[in-house]
Formats: structure tokens, C-alpha cells, sequence
């Protein structure tokens, strides 16, 4: 989700609006025990309690995408029938109807959730009737053509309010304040399913962290099923320690860092990259440069490109380069071929790594120092298709196939990958070939 997605759905908490159907709540002591719980309509409320939840809610869609807020993608293996992804859709199906399944859900997350102190667990069912959208952008409230029904769950924590002095109306006095349990902003929460394109996406869930460093990775994977994000934290030493690899003959630049030094990494440690950004963002100049880097730094006879270009104009000036592994492709029915005369190729290849008992093109390429006559030589493959969105809509499940064999097999073989589209949305890039490819540059 990006942030006009969360901010369209923070809109929907506000007064005059009826979305939400149904609210649960489970209070916890910090001795994980169950103090009281909360089910009923929404609202059946009051206004007073209404208006305080609605803030709560907003806060946990608050934040900034990476450090606060993350997007996580469930993969094939993290939807299966007994998963925590599979109790989620069943609770969104259930509208929360069923005690027995959302018992269940919250003594799992009393059962993985530390935090300590007492705390509040909030869970909510909602419907979101989509509005179109008009050419200009603007609103069209009677075209709706899907209704969002998702769940927004908040952990907040509960603390004794400050002792004090405070006035009695009642008996004009000035007295000790008496000491309550206040219930505070959430610290965790998730939005489920996630909201992408304006639509529902039952592979993915946006999750919510208010210290970026806490994200509770026990809790991400055992009651919502999904990998834990890397934290703002991590994510910036990891930036920060990426070094030159002058050794590596596929190193790419990937930008600047804040004193204007190249930051570089070398394509075989990714060991694919997924390139997005929309028409005039500079997606091109850098996959241009990519192209350049590996064609500077490597001999033809150690790399060889394959370019797809369903444009036809962006890689025509490449078609007279010694590095092509064939021909620059323009056409949906030649990129099919090439593609799975690449497939073929990683087949062989490690038909070859396993007669020479190697389970990597590096193995492979150490042992042929000085055997050069008896083993032969396997350059580096790397696949650059441009505009993937427009492949995929000429040569739709063949495409895909061979992409996913080659995003899932073709490291090892010394393949490679740099895909490059406006938007890797679901109807784009399906799920099984973007859970391969860690790598991703946005722009």
C-alpha cells in the first residue's frame, strides 16, 4: 500500500461514516490474563467512546512507510488451510460473528504478543464500498464496483493514569486525583486484507509499529503468518555498510550516498532485481546504466545479455554489442522462445555443475583454473526485460512460467534477472515470481 491507499481508508473514520459493522476487544493484565472482553456492534456505542476509537484507529495508519508502516506479502507457502493467514480470512469472512474463532485469535496473540504491562486488544470488521473514479481523479460515489470487507486490529497499551490533586464540583474541595487505567495510542496493530490499487489484496497485510525497532517478530509469524520486515534501523545500517565489490564483474550502481559517493552491489548477491517507477521517474536512465556498468566491466566472453524491450525503441541502440545473447527482442512471441531457450540453458548448465560436482557457478569456475581444455566456459546470463506489464499482457501464463523458473532456479547457474515496469502491482507481477525477487528499486 502507498500512502494516498492508507490515507483513503484513514477517511473512512469519521462520524457520518457506517463501515464499520462490528468491534471485539480483549483487556490483558501483565499477567497475560484475561480481565474483560468486548463484543458488539460498533455502534451500539456512544458517541463519546465511538469518536476515542476512531482516533485509535487512525493512529495505527499513521506513520511512515518502512520505519512505522509495512507492507507484508504472504507467499505460497504462508497461505495454507491451517495458517495463520487462514484464520485472518476466516475472521474477515465471519465478520467477526463467530466468539469461538475470535477467542482464538486473541489467545494467540496473548500467547505471542510481549510486551509486559497491561494492554488492550481491539479488532475490527469493516466494509469499504469503493468508489470509481472518474478521468479527472474525482470521486464516483454511485459507481462502485467492489466493496472492501477487511479487519483493523490495535494493541494499546494500558496504564495507571498520574497521581495528583484535582477539584471536586461536588464537594467544593480540592482533592487527591483518583488513579485510572487509561487506555493509550496503539504501539502495534494491522490492516488486513491490504488495500492495493484501490482494491482488495488477500496477499498482503500493512503492518503497524509505533517504535520502529519493537516490530515483534514473534508475533508478526505466528498470528498473522507472514515474514518479519527488516526494521528502519537495520534497513539504514545495511545501506550504510554496503561496500565497493571490486572483485565481482556484475556490480551495479544503485545510487548516491549523503556525501555523493556511488553506492554499488553486485547483481549476483541479489540475485535478481525488480526495478518500478512511473513514466518520467528515470526507471530508464537507470537500467540504461546498469546495462553500461555490466558492459564495461566485463569482456564477452564473460557476460552476455539477453534485452526485451516491448517498446522496440529503448535497447535498439544496444543490437550491434559483442555481449548480446541473441538479438535485441521486441515482440511478445520472440520473448516466449527466448525465454525458454533460457530455461533450457539453466537445465543444461546444471546438468554440467552436477557432472563436475558443483553446486554453484563460482565451485564450477574455481576448479577450471588450469583445466580450461576439459571444462567449458560459462559466461554470466543476465536477462534485462523492459516494460514487463506490456509482456505480461501479450504473452500472459507463458511469460510467467518461465519467468518464475528462472526467478527460483537460475542463481545458482550464473542467470540473472532485472525486470523493470511502471507499478509491480498483483496483476502485473503475480505473487510466486515477486517473492523471488528481494531485491526491489523504487523510484
Amino acid at each position: 500500500m502507498n500512502k494516498r491507499e492508507i490515507s483513503e481508508i484513514k477517511k473512512q473514520f469519521k462520524k457520518d461514516n457506517n463501515a464499520i459493522t462490528r468491534i471485539c476487544g480483549c483487556y490483558v493484565d501483565a499477567e497475560k490474563q484475561i480481565r474483560t472482553k468486548l463484543k458488539e456492534a460498533f455502534f451500539a456505542l456512544s458517541e463519546e467512546e465511538i469518536f476515542k476509537y476512531y482516533e485509535i484507529f487512525k493512529k495505527t495508519l499513521s506513520g511512515s512507510l518502512g520505519k512505522n508502516l509495512h507492507n507484508l506479502e504472504y507467499s505460497i507457502h504462508d497461505e495454507g488451510p491451517e495458517s495463520a493467514h487462514a484464520l485472518l480470512m476466516k475472521l474477515r469472512e465471519e465478520k467477526l460473528a463467530d466468539d469461538e474463532t475470535v477467542d482464538a485469535f486473541f489467545e494467540k496473540v496473548i500467547e505471542t504478543y510481549d510486551h509486559g504491562e497491561n494492554y488492550y486488544i481491539i479488532l475490527i470488521h469493516s466494509a469499504y464500498d469503493i468508489p470509481g473514479k472518474a478521468a479527472d481523479g474525482e470521486e464516483l460515489f454511485d459507481a462502485s464496483e467492489e466493496v472492501y470487507q477487511h479487519l483493523l486490529c490495535c494493541i494499546c497499551p494500558v496504564k495507571l493514569s498520574e497521581p495528583g490533586l484535582s477539584y471536586n464540583e461536588m464537594t467544593n474541595a480540592i482533592e487527591e486525583r483518583p488513579r485510572d487505567w487509561w487506555v493509550q495510542a496503539p504501539m502495534t496493530g494491522f490492516l488486513f486484507p491490504a488495500f492495493n490499487d484501490r482494491g482488495t489484496d488477500i496477499h498482503g497485510l500493512l503492518y503497524y509499529s509505533k517504535n520502529p525497532e519493537a516490530l515483534h517478530g514473534e508475533f508478526i509469524e505466528a498470528c498473522l503468518g507472514a515474514p518479519t520486515p527488516v526494521s528502519f534501523k537495520a534497513q539504514k545500517e545495511a545501506f550504510q555498510e554496503i561496500e565497493k565489490h571490486p572483485e565481482s564483474n556484475l556490480l551495479l550502481p544503485i545510487g548516491k550516498d549523503i556525501s555523493g559517493q556511488i553506492v554499488t552491489y553486485p547483481l549476483d548477491q541479489m540475485p535478481h532485481l525488480l526495478v518500478a517507477g512511473t513514466t518520467g521517474s528515470g526507471k530508464s536512465v537507470l537500467v540504461h546504466s546498469f546495462i553500461m556498468t555490466l558492459i564495461m566491466r566485463n569482456y564477452p566472453s564473460q557476460l552476455k545479455l539477453m534485452l526485451i524491450d516491448p517498446k522496440q525503441v529503448e535497447f535498439a541502440k544496444y543490437n550491434l554489442e559483442s555481449h548480446l545473447y541473441c538479438p535485441v527482442i521486441s515482440d511478445a512471441n520472440s520473448a516466449i522462445v527466448a525465454l525458454q531457450k533460457l530455461c533450457d540453458e539453466m537445465d543444461r548448465r546444471y546438468s554440467v555443475l552436477k557432472q563436475w560436482e558443483c553446486v554453484k557457478m563460482s565451485e564450477y569456475r574455481a576448479k577450471r583454473k588450469g583445466r580450461e581444455d576439459e571444462m567449458e566456459e560459462m559466461p554470466d546470463v543476465v536477462c534485462v526485460i523492459d516494460e514487463f506489464a506490456d509482456l505480461m499482457q501479450t504473452g500472459g501464463s507463458e511469460v510467467a512460467e518461465t519467468v518464475q523458473r528462472i526467478s527460483q532456479k537460475a542463481r545458482a547457474a550464473g542467470i540473472y534477472l532485472i525486470i523493470a515496469t511502471q507499478r509491480p502491482s498483483k496483476d502485473v507481477i503475480p505473487m510466486v515470481i515477486k517473492s523471488n525477487i528481494s531485491c526491489r528499486i523504487g523510484l
